[in-house]
């Protein structure tokens, strides 16, 4: 049973995916009059599909998560669903329909602003090198994170610690 928290969190949610609804909507209709205004072209209509494909995606996805659980039997509350303000997921999933729709009003202006798009690849390559670059290093060092040096303090420390832990063991077996 769920309490006055993941009702407001209901609350929060629904009121979080109208403002969605509306910014999808503004960058589906600048997208929109785009293509009325400067006429049909290929390019342009491949990339109102993809912002839109893109944004309903990360829709989809946002409100996935802020789905309410129902008791099947009972039809109680037992979840308001996720907090839309977490980081993760959640706020990769916030970033990229935000600027899904900024390219999408701002390329109605200039075609320039579809490199805007370059952010969202670029800062998962940043994060995925953050993340991997220790790993490559330790590779091409030919060293791992066992193998570093220690000072002679610690190295004396670990070694009576290691003398101590094989001396209990020896009595468990006696």
């Amino acid at each position: 049973m769920a309490g006055q928290g993941a009702k407001k969190r209901i609350e929060e949610n629904k009121r979080r995916l109208r403002l969605l609804i509306i910014w999808l909507a503004v960058g589906l209709a600048a997208q929109v009059l785009n293509l009325a205004v400067r006429g049909f072209q290929t390019w342009r209509f491949i990339g109102l599909l993809a912002t839109v494909s893109v944004g309903a995606f990360t829709y989809q996805s946002i409100s996935a998560l802020a789905a309410p659980v129902y008791d099947p039997s009972s039809g109680e509350l037992l979840d308001g669903g996720a907090d839309l303000d977490m980081k993760g997921f959640c706020g990769y999933y916030h970033d990229v329909l935000y600027i899904t729709v900024i390219v999408q009003v701002l390329s109605a202006m200039s075609p320039w602003f579809w490199y805007l798009y370059l952010v969202v690849p670029g800062y998962a390559g940043y994060k995925a090198a953050q993340f991997g670059w220790p790993y490559v290093k330790d590779y091409f060092n030919g060293s791992s994170r066992q193998g570093m040096t220690m000072d002679e303090a610690t190295r004396r420390r670990m070694e009576k610690s290691e003398k101590r832990s094989e001396r209990r063991k020896m009595k468990s077996f006696r």
